[in-house]
């Protein structure tokens, strides 16, 4: 296992750790722990579920977070790569999802980046039972594309859907963290996204008026970044 990955990893689990602590009532600590060729990073709660955090609604628990990302070295051998990422709100009465927010990297069958919804609506069963769907009871089963690896909602999109969307309890200065952390976010997928299209980053600033020269083995398009769901 390099060196470099683990130092990284844990790294990405103290970003994780602040986030949550800054923004949810109680203490959150997150481990990076190694599973393979891979570093999971995720909170440090009691088996068998380690990845949940509780939720409360005026100090009553409301529900529960699961949290997990699974990392490693990107093709390049430089950069901390997310190869999958799973945030769950979590039912306290059933123990099942209410909502999913997943990404998998190597995902073929579905978008690699996408919303799941655990709820039920008589219309859209019977459109999809009309359209032949192998299970139009279960809206769960529909996968919404959300922007693919590059352009998927983070973490901090999760959390602030559920401080203002759920109401669940939030520390005073919430806000600023999520917003440091959604630009720190931001700003490591725009470095990605440069690494997929240089062509067109550099189209970009050059009309913004900045001088790029190409040096001896400049990367070209990657077209299968940018055409994946």
């Amino acid at each position: 296992m390099s060196a470099s990955l683990s130092a990284k990893a844990s790294d990405f689990a103290t970003e994780v750790q602040e986030l949550l602590d800054a923004t949810l009532p109680g203490d959150h600590p997150v481990k990076a722990v190694e599973h393979g060729r891979r570093f999971v990073v995720r909170p440090e709660g009691a088996e068998p579920e380690p990845e949940l955090v509780p939720l409360y609604s005026d100090g009553q628990i409301l529900a529960s977070l699961r949290i997990s990302f699974q990392c490693e070295i990107d093709h390049q051998g430089k950069y901390l790569a997310i190869s999958t990422s799973r945030f769950f709100l979590i039912s306290p009465y059933s123990r099942t999802p209410l909502v999913r927010l997943e990404f998998v990297k190597d995902s073929h069958s579905a978008p690699s980046a996408h919303w799941q919804l655990h709820a039920e609506r008589g219309a859209f069963s019977v459109l999809l039972a009309r359209s032949g769907a192998s299970t139009p009871h279960s809206l769960a089963s529909l996968h919404l594309p959300v922007g693919g690896a590059r352009m998927r909602p983070c973490l901090e999109d999760f959390l602030e859907f559920l401080i203002r969307e759920c109401h669940v309890d939030a520390r005073p200065e919430w806000q600023k963290a999520i917003e440091a952390g959604r630009i720190r976010w931001r700003r490591h997928q725009i470095a990605a996204l440069v690494r997929d299209a240089p062509e067109e980053a550099i189209r970009v600033l050059e009309e913004n008026g900045y001088t790029v020269t190409a040096g001896s083995n400049p990367r070209i398009d990657n077209i299968g970044k940018l055409t994946r769901w």
